[in-house]
């Protein structure tokens, strides 16, 4: 939504040490750079086993990474494209179009399984993930937690024992079918993002607008896959697109060369400078 780079490594290759874990087997550090270039740079960096960090994990030995021309691309079938917005529709059916010009293939996939894993990340027993680190803190500080998150927090709780083990059974199958995908293709390409909000909109509906934010990235902590977001330049209206591309664990640095080969910078060419402070306020 910033018109930068996003890079999601592999878990465990960013210790999460001192981090405030969310859902401690799932949590990950990103990093945030004005191009992919320098984000992978950064993650290369401060990549490395911590001691106190259980979760960490070395990455094998090094290989050789496919040139762009050599990748065969997955595409979400249109049937799981539900992108609201139909001018980040439009932006992303460019963005497989410009993706077609530099890769050896692009492979329409079925991408049900991987959107089926990531509704557990909310709807499963995940959400009790977090009050395993969270808990106390909301029993011992109500006030110091917002209502939203809250919610989302005390919802964790209608899950048994039973249903976790329902929930990592089901995320199994859908690994095992996410797999099968892997065997056709060596990356993925989806939209960041299938709708855009004002905050207003944001506070009127939080768990529903960020569900749908999260609609095709969720599951990539869920299926243990690397990922990296590119700006795709900007809709008609002048608001910036994005497109991630996925992969297995440990493809980090495929996603990296292929990011920086399809990312399209949505920056205006003159952007009008911020007002200095204390003048009058830009409407967003």
């Amino acid at each position: 939504m910033n018109g930068i780079a996003g890079v999601k490594p592999t878990r465990g290759l960013l210790s999460t040490a001192g981090v405030v874990p969310a859902c401690r087997s799932l949590d990950c550090v990103s990093v945030f750079a004005a191009d992919v270039a320098e984000a992978a740079e950064v993650a290369g960096l401060a990549a490395g086993i911590a001691p106190e960090d259980p979760w960490a994990r070395l990455p094998p030995e090094r290989s050789a990474v496919l040139p762009p021309r050599a990748v065969r691309l997955g595409v979400p079938r249109t049937d799981d494209l539900d992108i609201a917005d139909p001018l980040l529709r439009d932006r992303y059916a460019i963005a497989v179009e410009r993706a077609a010009g530099r890769v050896a293939d692009c492979v329409p996939v079925d991408i049900g399984p991987f959107l089926a894993a990531g509704d557990l990340l909310y709807a499963g027993p995940w959400v009790a993930e977090r009050l395993a680190d969270l808990g106390d803190f909301l029993d011992t500080h109500p006030t110091s937690v917002l209502p939203v998150t809250r919610v989302v927090l005390e919802g964790g709780r209608r899950f048994s024992a039973v249903d976790a083990f329902r929930a990592q059974h089901r995320l199994q199958e859908l690994r095992a079918a996410a797999d099968r995908v892997w065997g056709g293709i060596d990356a993925l390409l989806v939209p960041t993002v299938g709708a855009l909000f004002t905050i207003d909109q944001i506070l009127d509906e939080p768990i529903r607008r960020n569900l749908e934010l999260g609609r095709f990235t969720h599951f990539a902590n869920m299926l243990d896959l690397a990922a990296v977001t590119v700006p795709s330049g900007r809709t008609e209206d002048g608001r910036p697109a994005s497109v991630s591309l996925l992969g297995p664990a440990f493809s980090d640095a495929l996603l990296a060369t292929l990011g920086a080969e399809l990312a399209q910078p949505a920056l205006p060419e003159d952007p009008e400078p911020l007002p200095r402070s204390g003048s009058a306020p830009v409407e967003a």
